[in-house]
């Protein structure tokens, strides 16, 4: 027995002994780190979130099978097979430990929490044409919680961290661009952009007996396309045409710019046993219909440009019966719908004066 004690007794002073090296200490520390090594691997790099302050922090963003146990560098911890949630009590930056483990084999990993307020967002555009490219200034560094959201002010969203958005047609949108979710840190920028194709596809005519010629307002353009409504078309920029019947044609011009942008204008032409009848021959298309008119009048005008835009109906007595429109208006095409009714107007001859900048126009009306 004292034996067995002895040489027991012996061992371990031959080790203590041992352990006291600096060499013993060295290489078994060397083989316990291989050991360490070959058992966990990182399963992702050093990286840096943003949290909202007083936020909710969920890691992972979404469950798996595996067993989480997180330091979150603040002097708590917490362990689950589910995402854990965690609250940082103050703002700064905390060093996060993940141990993961799966199927018996651990994972580590490690992530700087930057809690705080979030970064103003901010974007660029590069339009072409309807196609607008939407670049983010700011990198998605909350993706474990959150993402970004588009609104292109068309009716549209996107959660895509650079989205592309095709518009359908030309006019000024408010776009948005904020973190997904909904909370006391959220940020985001909204701008306004002007969707046009750079060029006005609007078109006059002036009428020669049967025959009208056809003049688009931009001629400096790569292509034109005449459809004059009777199966008839030509590519011509200014033709020459004759209608064979009466009726009510939609005349449409379409042009395409050397970008390939692509826009479309339609006017309608009215064609009796008179032949093709005029609109008031001027630079913004202006024209009162129907005349006769009863329950609905339309006043149609067309800008390139701004201009200082006034409209005034007169009665037959030359009173004042309705002051339309005074002010600054942009590139574009204007139908103005009026009821009569609302305005008091009665049966009787009326006087629409238009003015265009310093350009005066008139036209005859009758109320039935």
């Amino acid at each position: 027995m004292g034996s067995i004690y002895h040489s027991f007794s012996a061992q371990k002073s031959s080790n203590t002994h041992l352990g006291t090296s600096p060499v013993y200490r060295y290489v078994m520390a060397f083989f316990f780190l291989a050991m360490v090594a070959n058992s966990i691997s990182s399963f992702a790099q050093t990286t840096e979130y943003l949290i909202c302050t007083n936020d909710t922090f969920i890691y992972p963003s979404a469950p798996d099978s595996a067993w989480y146990n997180i330091n979150f560098g603040d002097g708590t911890a917490d362990s689950s097979y589910h995402p854990l949630k965690h609250i940082f009590a103050k703002n700064g930056k905390y060093n996060v430990a993940v141990k993961k483990t799966m199927n018996g084999k651990p994972e580590a990993m490690r992530f700087t929490a930057n809690v705080g307020a979030l970064p103003k967002p901010g974007f660029a555009t590069s339009p072409s044409c309807y196609l607008f490219h939407f670049a983010n200034l700011l990198s998605d560094t909350v993706a474990i919680n959150g993402g970004w959201l588009w609104s292109f002010g068309d009716g549209t969203f996107s959660q895509d961290e650079s989205p592309v958005h095709l518009y359908q047609n030309e006019a000024n949108y408010q776009v948005s661009l904020q973190y997904s979710r909904k909370n006391q840190c959220s940020a985001g920028i909204s701008k306004n952009i002007s969707v046009s194709s750079g060029f006005y596809p609007g078109f006059d005519y002036h009428v020669n007996d049967d025959k009208a010629i056809f003049l688009p307002l931009d001629t400096s353009q790569t292509s034109y396309h005449w459809d004059f409504g009777d199966k008839d078309t030509t590519d011509s920029i200014s033709p020459v045409h004759s209608f064979d019947k009466t009726g009510k044609f939609p005349v449409s011009l379409t042009i395409k710019s050397a970008s390939g942008c692509e826009t479309m204008y339609t006017d309608t032409i009215a064609v009796t046993s008179a032949g093709i009848q005029p609109i008031i021959v001027n630079s913004n298309l202006f024209a009162a219909y129907p005349n006769p008119f009863v329950n609905i009048l339309v006043i149609h005008y067309e800008l390139v440009g701004s201009k200082n835009v006034t409209l005034k109906l007169y009665d037959a007595s030359g009173r004042l019966a309705v002051n339309i429109n005074e002010g600054i208006q942009h590139t574009g095409r204007y139908d103005l719908y009026m009821n009569p009714a609302q305005y008091g107007l009665r049966a009787g001859l009326y006087i629409l004066d238009a003015y265009f900048d310093q350009e005066y126009l008139s036209q005859k009306l009758v109320m039935e």
